[in-house]
């Protein structure tokens, strides 16, 4: 059972990208580890020995989505069984595997989804679980495990436009709802995912860390985008994605 993580990075610190990578490293199997520089390499990391380095010289400034996608032609390419995106300020906990490779044998599944804990920025776990994490409206990018069956759909990654990047894994949770995949989700967290959310930090009192983030003017933004593309161009983006997109 060959098994790759597939984790576009652009400007990380090294501590950020190094935790990441460490994670993937624990697991209690072996593991390869695809990254993918968006126009800003990081040599070292190839001083891992379970690590397969992809150069783009140049940024893509879509939210990982080109490095990513091109990530996971290479492990297909490359005769994996098993392919994961993973984000590089996100991580896998030691068990992540494990309890993968259990979750497929168990129920058949064609996609496993992982479930996540929500990280401070130091790595300590808060506190507070999405609603739409729990009742599976919504996936996370490092929460998405193929399985050979799974690949064509993982592929269509790619044909998510860069408008709407900053939405990107609800475009492509609507792919995967409208495939024939047969889909489990773990019944354990077993993704760690870096949270700058300030929602996230009012919600349990907490103030949010420096570099939070603010989502909602890239929502308008995609929306605007969206309902004013032609018509045409619309109904070819979903025939591609095999879904149609409704950004609320």
């Amino acid at each position: 059972m060959r098994i790759a993580v597939v984790t576009p990075y652009y400007r990380e610190d090294n501590e950020i990208l190094g935790r990441c990578m460490n994670s993937v490293r624990a697991q209690s199997m072996h593991v390869d580890h695809i990254l993918i520089a968006d126009g800003h390499p990081q040599e070292w990391v190839e001083d891992y020995d379970n690590v397969d380095h992809l150069v783009l010289r140049k940024s893509s400034a879509d939210y990982g989505d080109t490095p990513r996608s091109l990530g996971f032609l290479l492990a297909i390419r490359r005769d994996y069984d098993i392919i994961q995106f993973l984000d590089a300020d996100n991580v896998l906990f030691s068990n992540h595997f494990e309890a993968v490779l259990n979750g497929f044998a168990a129920t058949g599944a064609e996609l496993l989804i992982a479930r996540r804990h929500m990280l401070r920025p130091d790595g300590s776990i808060i506190n507070w679980t999405s609603e739409e994490d729990e009742n599976l409206q919504h996936v996370d990018t490092s929460c998405y495990v193929f399985s050979r069956n799974a690949f064509p759909v993982g592929l269509k990654w790619s044909y998510i436009p860069r408008e709407l990047g900053c939405v990107d894994d609800r475009v492509f949770f609507a792919s995967v709802k409208c495939s024939n995949l047969k889909i489990s989700a773990l019944p354990i967290k077993t993704v760690g995912y870096t949270c700058m959310w300030p929602g996230v930090y009012r919600a349990i009192g907490e103030d949010p860390p420096p570099g939070h983030r603010e989502i909602m003017d890239r929502y308008a933004d995609a929306k605007t985008w969206w309902n004013t593309l032609d018509e045409n161009r619309r109904q070819l983006i979903q025939r591609n994605l095999g879904a149609t997109i409704n950004i609320v």
